[in-house]
């Protein structure tokens, strides 16, 4: 991570200057007016940016991103249940994280380019073709967990469940609900041990209102989180025109 600067492209390009450049395709900026700017090739910005993201964004000693690894640090989980209980009222006293899916538009998935023989599987139910990202986020909107590699018609439940972390709660439920820890989803996702979800049709008034609306007050964190993303990042105010592989890093 520390030498990506010595990394060159043809010519003598800083390491400050590579990372602006991807900054920018990042907020959405355009790759010719970048190019302009900058005055590198518009072919060596796209392969400047996917040098960045991979050598320096994508590296675990910059930031690691570790659901497994989350869930067996009972530190993390205590503080992070702590204050979603503030946050609740103390109705939610175990809650460790609150979990959603996100479509993020991507460009038609091809044979000859991406090796998809069946690009309907990421044609979306909201009209457009996508990958399904499932996150989980803390009190404070920290990521503690993300799965990109699902397809966009693929259910958020059926997404979690096949996810890395989903297998391993599925075999390891046991010592979170030791610990009366759980997250919480919508209800587009399966109730589970691990996993705390709405009642359905509960009527106004009831207990059951009132746990769902204390819920929701706290699963709001992860819709959130994502529209946060979106706003920052203009790079995903239209299609992933990158190849399938890239999209999903």
């Amino acid at each position: 991570m520390v030498n990506i600067h010595r990394v060159s492209t043809g010519s003598i390009v800083s390491g400050e200057t590579k990372i602006a450049i991807s900054l920018r395709l990042l907020a959405g900026g355009s790759y010719l007016d970048i190019s302009v700017l900058f005055g590198i090739s518009t072919r060596h910005i796209f392969r400047i940016f996917h040098e960045v993201v991979n050598q320096w964004f994508l590296d675990d000693h910059f930031m690691r991103i570790d659901g497994i690894g989350y869930c067996m640090d009972d530190n993390r989980m205590e503080n992070v249940a702590g204050k979603f209980c503030e946050e609740s009222n103390g109705v939610f006293a175990g809650c460790i994280g609150a979990l959603d899916g996100w479509l993020v538009k991507i460009k038609k998935p091809s044979v000859k380019r991406d090796g998809v023989q069946n690009p309907g599987s990421y044609y979306s139910s909201k009209g457009f073709y996508g990958v399904n990202v499932q996150d989980i986020v803390s009190h404070d909107k920290m990521i503690l967990y993300r799965n990109i590699l699902h397809h966009g018609a693929e259910h958020d439940s059926t997404a979690f469940k096949n996810g890395l972390l989903g297998k391993w709660l599925s075999k390891n439920w046991q010592s979170l609900n030791d610990k009366g820890f759980y997250f919480i989803g919508d209800s587009a996702y399966a109730l589970k041990s691990f996993l705390i979800t709405p009642f359905d049709n509960a009527i106004h008034g009831t207990s059951e209102d009132n746990f769902n609306f204390f819920l929701s007050l706290l699963r709001i964190k992860v819709e959130c989180t994502f529209g946060d993303i979106d706003l920052r990042w203009g790079i995903f105010w239209r299609p992933l025109s990158f190849t399938l592989a890239q999209n999903v890093k």
